[in-house]
């Protein structure tokens, strides 16, 4: 019984009661729940979180039975995920002995076990729902299951075993046979260039699989037929005994041995799985395996019969990869979606035969020949454990690395067993761009096999956004998924080969894909082989090293190679100048055999440079020179060159390699023609590339690039002094940025690519990328992607200062639009940002130009890259009145949308807002360079966005918790760490999103921060259980560790790394000193306050302090001396603090929720308060360059603002305009004259309706947000009750007439009169409903209690006899408002609580909406449901209204839309109806029923007209539909009609809105003018449009 492991089973939870859940009611939230799996008192495992009252997991845990005895108790325990504390909450417990838990289940060792049922109780002892489990016992853990297996393969196959051992040794015979004659050819094969390299393959693969046959008896009978036949067909070798027999039929036996590779792998894969393996695998296709060994047995025998008659072979080769063509245009298409990168390998070339045949024979071994325990001697590396389906290929620069792999690619395409061939080329960044890897590979691995084709565009119908996730999420969905499920129909490797990785991207760009393919592709299925060449670059040993088998290319061993590259080049060149075959004498090719020292791109070079002019003459050069290394042999080429011609050619020669050296990418001969031409009188660019061709790939249809990288290296590091062919970068740079602007200049135009509907977004327009770079053509492509990247390298020239500003100031938005049209758009901030630097301290109006420019792409990025035609009509029609680029532009383009609002002024503070989060946002911290932000939420995910266009690039990486507390980059910004609650610190790549690493201590509580040392070598995490932790990153060991004595609120490095600054939940702040394991209690840093948070400056001579009374002091951190402050203007606690860069200023975010900005010397608060979060603020970060600051909040959001001093700062809040935070709930007066609201930050105000114009308030009397607000029906007093569990009476004129009432125990959330307007009934999160006198200002009736959880609505019946409340236990309950009395209910039926409820006129139907998304209409005297679920909303109804006449509902939703449905059929009558931009939380009709009010929590109070009358026409339609997130406005269809800013989204006039108030404005458009969709061509001004043709015309005419 010592080997048994018991197994639990946990699969649910049944509906718990959580009594202890004590959420805000508004906030819906459902709690994450999981199960802690306790034995005696002992914590031995848990299940996942989830969200939900309901989970279901499903999980094993497996328990050592030397760990139970039959007394032993398992404590089931139910934790929820609190949202205040991080901190797991025990709702109920389930306990039981094992022995009791073992009968119950009837477990016994190997047998199934029984569900059962097990009650979970409160800390009270109350029934608090039930946990479904299972306990079984297996025996040598997992024996019986193998047992099972064992039963079925002997059912299925029984005469397949038994009859295997018979005919196995003539297996054994045959094979041996064909091994040997295969060893013949391969004995011959050196010179029978066409068969050795099959044959040898062949050869291997067999006699790996000869020896595993000695350890394997179980051969089936068919395929000893197969081997039989294969010795028969290789009879031919004993009739072939000379060389020039073999060549004569060397086309013949080629197809044969061709055709043995591929039985040879068939074979291998089915023998060395073995049979247990190949049925359980292959026991439902087993027809389809003998099929397969019939077809191989036929196509060998139909083979030798060709060979034997002498005929010609044609098309003979029979894969059995190879099942069916790629025919399905619905497969077709979904693969076009991946948009591969173009692989072209015509060009490439192969090793000339007979070289090389060493290394691609052990390479070819091991990609096609299991691997066993013997490692092969040439392997430099080989890891015990990991990625052993990996060879890495290392050499150096010019050592024939690539050839080596084209050789390979060509040689597993003939056998069909290539998968993908990937090269890159660090000369055409666009075709080596790490983020196209995983697509082009799935792309070509789909047109290598219909099986994998099938399964990968299943991927892409089924979810056509994969080709643009995350290139982790891309690996998982389109390789590894879908390669895993094919696996059992491929016999045989499939061989993936990256060539030259250490050429794809920039080391940081491809960080990601390294990550990826050491630690995700060894997951990868057997079959599926990989090679990567490369040079040993040291991101890719970081990456692969001790993690992949690794193989290095001795340049000793390539000399024989590089000997026969010469003789043979030699003799070409000889052949081709009617030479002779003597032409150059042996010992001179010794020479230059010794010059290469094995270098193959020597030899290449070297022969290039002798086949030109008077090659003889050129040799001779080569060996007296004795260029014995590569710059040696540049040197005499280009010498030989230019001595060769005048000095002419010399002056056009330089330009031509300044621009193929410089270049970004290869260029045709058009871009430069375009590069090259302007203003001078030059030599044919293609004669130039004719003289060069020992340094230039070129030809007359192909781009021109040079031969080898490292020749770009040579020729920039020479001085122009030595050489005239040497190449100044920054003057070279400059020249070609000069010249793109005057391409982009003369070139650019308006709708370039014709585009003719502005309703379709540019990802829906058919090959729309290629459209664009043959409408632009290749020199305007070229200039404007590239520009700015050589203006960054380029030194100052005034020429180019001027080309710059005539070029942004008259083709600026035209080349947004092209930027757009070729997906680049997010160049644009990185291109402007270099200009601007350019231009700084040398043309002030062109600083100021270029800054507003930023702004405009900053604040119009997601537009500019989602439709180029929107440039002209979302993003400049709102950019501010005062910006340059609208003085500039908006004159250019009349018709389009104009608006009027108070903060279309000036540029905005808020650049974006992020949304994706669930839940709080608890960390944010910007990348290195400025352009990702990261962030991380108590949902339990992190997310990486783009700082510029708010689009998700990472994520959400899921961390399987319930909360991460703390994240931050790395100082190299690769990686990212995250620090969680369930004590796990967790590394990141930041690119990919894959876990890198993951460690923690013995402690269970949270880690609250965690933060890198500035090296980077070392973290440090704070934890809930009051211990420090300092640990090194490279091995996860703890260096330090330090117990306090309250729980870590922070921790942040000092500049050096060698304090670290600890803030405490109970206030104090402390430097640890980790090397000497002290702490310095910091007794200077003193407020009125608790310190909530703290923060060291940069240079660490300060330290900053925020405090719970809201003020900020900054202190010296050697003195103790207040530096600066304390900072006034928060008027709640400050819980984050950030120092800018350059330590000059603070950043701080505070529980009021606001952000602001202050300057240190001065004091002053230079930005801010920025108070749009809606909730407070948890933590605040500055960018590297620190112009913006990125906060997160408990809105679930975070926020980018612009903090540079001479931005435009929004107009205050006006309290007459509208509330400053959530409007919770609104009510008519009986009259419809007037609207009450109330709102979350605890005022009641009063509104004239048909206005909105402001009457009286705010109502003053609560300590907190004001939930429900209601009129008495003569409507002289209103009612409102509050989260401070309080109720308040008021006159319309402000006066409190009665309250604050006191009774209930925590929140109220909903108050109403009763029809006779002497009462008023309450409900409350403590589970009762209260009645209440006016008169008496007391308790007139209950607390009723029923209700086991908050009671979120109520309501009187229209006699006032009857009250309807509605509960976070779902149901619903009818009271008598007299006794309390139950009359009806519970009624049951909605799945998640009841967030609102309302009796019907008539008083006999009562209508509820719930979290479950749904309305239900119910008969109050039967409780039967007459109508409902009526669906449609896709969150929770938070609000509802029955019209007065009975005949409507409105409801309002989470999903920020309202929908009108009709009472009587339950169809949907107006709808969705869109607006706000958070959470619809209140809505009423008019009397009359045509307009409806609405309250949101973004502030705002809307009125919504139902009824339009005929003549009303908008451009817009009635009912458009409004996505406030993405800022689109559609039609009712779906077409895209305007994009509105982020920040004129709240307070926006749609068409239906007659009323709007908001506390900071209203935004008002003026759509007379407005074209769109096939019209929106005729915006602009027509005679705009022809001065500018005119002024291209001038400028070209200028230029020539």
């Amino acid at each position: 019984m010592s080997s048994s492991i018991y197994t639990l089973l946990v699969r649910s939870v049944d509906a718990p009661r959580v009594h202890q859940w004590k959420h805000p009611w508004l906030h819906f939230k459902t709690p994450k729940l999981c199960i802690a799996i306790f034995l005696d008192g002992v914590l031995v495992d848990r299940t996942p979180a989830k969200r939900s009252l309901s989970p279901k997991w499903d999980y094993l845990s497996n328990i050592p039975s030397e760990k139970i005895l039959p007394t032993s108790l398992f404590s089931l325990q139910l934790f929820q995920h609190s949202r205040l504390s991080c901190k797991n909450i025990c709702l109920s417990v389930s306990d039981i002995t094992v022995e009791a838990l073992s009968e119950a289940c009837l477990c016994r060792p190997g047998k199934t076990a029984n569900t059962v049922n097990l009650e979970l109780r409160d800390s009270n002892g109350t029934p608090a729902g039930t946990l479904t489990v299972e306990l079984s016992m297996d025996n040598q853990a997992a024996v019986t299951a193998l047992e099972q297996v064992q039963d079925l393969i002997r059912d299925h196959n029984t005469e397949l075993l038994t009859a295997s051992a018979p005919i196995s040794s003539d297996f054994e015979v045959a094979l041996g046979a064909i091994t040997e004659k295969l060893e013949l050819i391969v004995h011959l094969g050196d010179t029978i260039a066409m068969i050795h390299p099959y044959a040898n393959m062949a050869w291997k693969v067999l006699s790996a699989v000869y020896k595993a046959h000695k350890k394997q008896q179980d051969i089936n009978g068919k395929l000893c037929s197969l081997v039989q036949t294969m010795l028969h067909v290789y009879s031919f070798v004993e009739d072939i005994n000379s060389l020039d027999k073999i060549k004569a039929v060397e086309e013949k036996a080629l197809a044969i041995v061709r055709q043995t590779v591929e039985c040879a792998l068939f074979i291998q894969e089915y023998t060395q799985n073995g049979f247990c393996d190949q049925v359980l695998r292959s026991i439902s296709n087993w027809d389809d395996v003998e099929q397969t060994i019939n077809n191989l047995s036929g196509k060998l025998i139909e083979l030798k019969g060709y060979l034997d008659g002498s005929l010609t072979v044609q098309a003979l080769f029979l894969s059995a990869t190879v099942l069916q063509t790629l025919h399905d245009l619905v497969r077709e298409e979904a693969l076009r979606k991946l948009s591969p990168v173009d692989m072209n390998a015509s060009s490439r070339s192969l090793c000339l035969a007979g070289t090389r045949c060493q290394i691609t024979d052990d390479i070819a071994e091991w990609l096609t020949v299991r691997q066993s325990d013997d490692i092969p001697k040439w392997l430099a590396f080989c890891p015990d454990h990991g990625a052993r389906n990996i060879l890495w290929f290392t050499g150096v620069a010019g050592s024939g690395k690539s050839t080596i792999a084209t050789t390979l690619s060509e040689s597993f395409r003939q056998v069909h067993r290539l998968g993908a061939f990937l090269f890159f080329d660090r000369n055409d960044s666009t075709k080596s761009d790490p983020d196209g890897v995983i697509r082009t590979m799935a792309y070509l691995l789909a047109l290598s096999n219909p099986h994998i084709a099938t399964e990968i565009s299943r991927v892409i119908v089924r979810d056509p956004a994969i080709v643009n996730a995350p290139i982790n999420t891309q690996f998982s969905k389109l390789l590894l998924e879908p390669l895993c499920l094919v696996e059992p129909l491929i016999p045989g490797p499939i061989i993936i080969i990256l060539d030259a990785l250490d050429e794809c991207g920039s080391r940081q760009s491809r960080c990601a894909l390294l990550s990826i393919i050491s630690s995700e592709f060894p997951r990868l299925p057997h079959f599926v082989r990989i090679l990567i060449t490369s040079r040993p670059e040291a991101d890719l040993m970081d990456h692969f090293h001790n993690h992949i088998s690794r193989m290095n290319l001795d340049l000793e061993t390539s000399a024989d190679d590089v000997q026969l590259f010469i003789h043979h080049e030699i003799a070409q060149i000889g052949s081709r100048k009617g030479l002779g075959s003597t032409w150059v004498k042996q010992n001179d090719i010794s020479a230059l055999v010794k010059l290469a020292n094995g270098l193959f791109i020597w030899a290449s070079t070297a022969l290039k440079f002798i086949d030109g002019f008077q090659p003889k003459e050129k040799i001779k050069t080569l060996i007296s020179g004795k260029p014995t290394y590569l710059n040696d042999l540049y040197d005499v080429a280009l010498q030989n060159a230019y001595l060769l011609h005048d000095e002419s050619f010399t002056r056009a020669a330089h330009p031509v390699l300044t621009c193929l050296v410089l270049a970004k990418i290869p260029m045709d001969a058009e871009t430069l023609d375009a590069l090259l031409g302007f203003g001078t009188q030059r030599a044919d660019t293609a004669e130039v590339l004719k003289h060069l061709g020992c340094v230039v790939q070129w030809g007359p249809d192909n781009h021109a690039c040079i031969l080898h990288a490292s020749f770009a290296d040579y020729i920039t590091a020479i001085h122009p002094s030595k050489q005239p062919w040497a190449v100044n970068p920054a003057i070279g740079h400059c020249s070609l940025a000069v010249q793109c602007l005057h391409v982009l200049t003369n070139q650019l135009r308006f709708n370039m690519c014709s585009f003719t509907d502005s309703h379709v977004l540019n990802d829906d327009v058919p090959d729309l990328f290629n459209r664009a770079t043959i409408a632009m053509k290749s020199p305007l492509v070229y200039a404007s992607c590239f520009w700015f990247d050589h203006m960054r390298e380029a030194g100052f020239d005034p020429e180019l200062l001027a080309m710059l500003k005539i070029f942004l100031q008259t083709k600026f938005l035209f080349w947004l639009e092209a930027l757009s049209l070729l997906d680049r758009a997010s160049g644009a901030l990185p291109a402007l940002r270099i200009a601007l630097n350019y231009v700084k301290g040398r043309d002030d109006d062109l600083q100021r130009l270029i800054e507003d420019l930023i702004n405009f792409v900053a604040a119009f990025g997601p537009v500019i890259a989602q439709s180029a035609p929107h440039i002209y009509l979302s993003a400049l029609p709102f950019a501010p009145s005062s910006s340059r680029v609208g003085r500039i532009w908006n004159p250019c383009f009349p018709d389009t949308v104009k608006f009027e609002s108070p903060m279309g002024i000036n540029w905005p503070r808020l650049q974006t807002i992020l949304y994706g989060h669930q839940d709080d946002v608890t960390s944010v911290d910007f990348s290195l360079d400025g352009d990702r932000i990261a962030s991380a939420s108590k949902d339990g995910t992190i997310r990486i966005w783009d700082a510029h266009t708010a689009e998700l690039v990472t994520g959400p990486i899921d961390e399987n918790v319930q909360c991460v507390n703390s994240i931050q980059f790395s100082p190299d910004g690769t990686k990212i760490i995250s620090g969680t609650d369930i004590s796990l610190i967790q590394i990141w790549d930041a690119q990919s999103g894959t876990l890198v690493v993951e460690f923690q201590d013995d402690h269970i509580e949270s880690v609250r921060s965690v933060c890198f040392s500035p090296n980077g070598k070392q973290v440090v995490s704070g934890s809930a259980n009051k211990t420090i932790c300092l640990w090194e990153l490279a091995t996860c060991r703890l260096v330090r560790k330090l117990k306090l004595t309250d729980e870590i609120q922070s921790v942040n490095f000092s500049s050096n790394g060698k304090e670290i600054l600890v803030v405490l939940k109970d206030g104090g702040a402390s430097m640890w000193h980790p090397t000497r394991n002290t702490l310095s209690t910091l007794n200077y840093i003193q407020h009125h306050g608790s310190v909530l948070s703290a923060q060291i400056s940069p240079d660490s001579t300060l330290v900053a302090s925020g405090a719970e009374d809201g003020t900020i002091c900054v202190w010296s951190l050697s003195s103790g001396s207040l530096i600066a402050g304390p900072f006034q203007k928060h008027t709640q606690g400050v819980t984050s603090l950030d120092f800018a860069p350059n330590g000059k200023h603070i950043a701080s975010g505070s529980n009021d929720g606001a952000v602001c900005v202050w300057d240190i010397a001065s004091s002053n608060l230079i930005a801010g308060p920025f108070d749009v979060h809606t909730d407070r603020v948890r933590c605040v970060h500055f960018s590297p360059d620190g112009s913006r600051v990125a906060s997160g909040a408990n809105d679930n959001t975070v926020r980018i603002w612009n903090i540079q001093t001479d931005v435009y700062h929004p107009p205050p809040y006006n309290p007459a305009q509208g509330h400053k935070n959530w409007v919770q709930s609104i009510d008519f007066s009986p009259d419809g004259l007037q609207i009450v609201s109330g709102s979350k930050d605890g005022g009641v105000r009063l509104w004239e309706s048909r206005t909105s114009t402001f009457q009286a308030g705010p109502f003053n009397g609560h300590t907190d947000g004001v939930t429900s607000v209601h009129f008495s029906p003569d409507g002289s007093h209103i009612a409102s009750g509050s989260s401070d569990g309080t109720l308040c009476v008021w006159n319309t004129s402000g006066e409190l007439k009665c309250g604050p009432l006191k009774g209930h125990t925590d929140h109220v959330n909903s108050v109403h009169f009763a029809p006779d307007g002497l009462r008023i009934v309450s409900g409350s999160d403590d589970c009762t409903i209260c009645i209440w006198s006016i008169h008496q200002g007391k308790l007139a009736a209950g607390p009723f209690r029923g209700h086991i959880e908050g009671v979120t609505c109520v309501d009187f019946s229209p006699d006032g006899t009857q009250i309807v409340s509605g509960s976070r236990d779902r149901t619903i309950r009818i009271w008598d408002s007299q006794t309390g009395a139950l009359i009806a209910g519970p009624w049951e039926g909605h799945e998640k609580l009841i967030s609102t409820i309302q009796f019907f006129p008539n008083g006999k139907q009562v209508v509820s909406g719930s979290a479950d998304n749904a309305l239900r209409v119910w008969d109050v005297e039967s409780g039967g449901l007459i109508a409902g679920p009526l669906q449609g909303h896709t969150d929770c109804i938070r609000c509802l209204h029955v019209s007065f006449d009975g005949r409507k509902i409105v409801s309002g939703s989470d999903d920020r839309s309202i929908r009108v449905w009709s009472a009587e059929t339950g169809s949907l009558i107006a709808g969705p109806i869109y607006g706000h931009t958070l959470q619809v939380s209140w809505v009423h009709f008019s009397r009359d029923g045509k307009q409806i009010t609405s309250g949101s929590l973004d502030a705002t109070m809307r009125v919504f007209q139902l009824d339009f009358s005929p003549d009303q026409e908008n451009p817009l339609g009635d009912y458009p539909q409004y996505d406030t997130h993405d800022g689109w406005i559609q039609s009712s269809t779906g077409k895209r009609l305007l994009w509105v800013p982020i920040w004129l989204r709240e307070g926006l006039y749609l068409p239906h809105n007659t009323l709007i108030t908001r506390a900071r404005g209203v935004t008002k458009l003026e759509l007379a003018n407005f074209v769109h969709g096939t019209e929106w061509q005729k915006c602009i001004d027509p005679e705009f449009l022809k001065t500018v043709n005119n002024s291209d015309k001038q400028i070209q005419d200028n230029d020539s």
